[in-house]
């Protein structure tokens, strides 16, 4: 079965012609066997993937996890290696400085796309910090979008059970946090960004 939205080529006479008219052919009385292509053309059942209601991403929180200056400890830094930020290199200035520019910088980005959203910067949070975060834009978009960017370049990778990574309190420890938690906290609708080293990892825990 061809997919709905997918394109069967043909050739007639050295011309294209679209799956559509394929199927309008052999739908014709003369090829009476093919009666199911027509049908198929009929099929209610087939969940069109295209939205067909604009929806409104009302907030967007940016959580970043970077503590700048400290690497966590599994990193190994090749040289060359990267070492800007949204365009900012975190190591040339002081590190608060640093991380306020960088949040600032990323949801320049973000308002590009949608300039009329609430946007929350979170920088370097507790576990807490972002539940607390994720609860409130849920109960303030009520049934509205709202996205969370998650960027992870300070804390240690992904781990195969769905978890990213925030600090305690006092910067002494890593935390982890689940995905699968952080989605039940945002809600639906909702978008999650990862954005980390091996961000990949946790596509198939959630």
């Amino acid at each position: 079965r061809t997919p709905q939205h997918g394109a069967m080529a043909s050739s007639v006479r050295g011309s294209v012609v679209s799956e559509r008219w394929v199927r309008q052919f052999l739908s014709e009385a003369r090829h009476g066997g093919f009666d199911g292509l027509a049908a198929q053309e009929e099929d209610d059942s087939i969940i069109p993937w295209r939205m067909t209601d604009r929806m409104k991403t009302v907030s967007v929180a940016l959580v970043l996890c970077l503590h700048i200056a400290v690497d966590p400890p599994d990193v190994i830094r090749t040289q060359p290696c990267a070492k800007t930020l949204c365009w900012t290199d975190p190591l040339s200035m002081p590190p608060q400085k640093a991380l306020e520019l960088i949040g600032r910088s990323l949801q320049v980005q973000y308002e590009r796309w949608q300039s009329k959203a609430r946007y929350r910067v979170l920088p370097d949070p507790t576990l807490e910090d972002v539940r607390k975060l994720c609860l409130s834009m849920r109960r303030s978009a009520k049934d509205e979008r709202v996205l969370l960017h998650y960027a992870g370049h300070g804390v240690p990778r992904p781990t195969a059970n769905g978890e990213v990574w925030v600090f305690n309190r006092n910067f002494t420890q890593y935390i982890p946090l689940n995905v699968a938690d952080l989605l039940t906290w945002l809600g639906t609708p909702s978008v999650l960004v990862v954005d980390s080293s091996a961000a990949g990892v946790i596509v198939d825990t959630v």
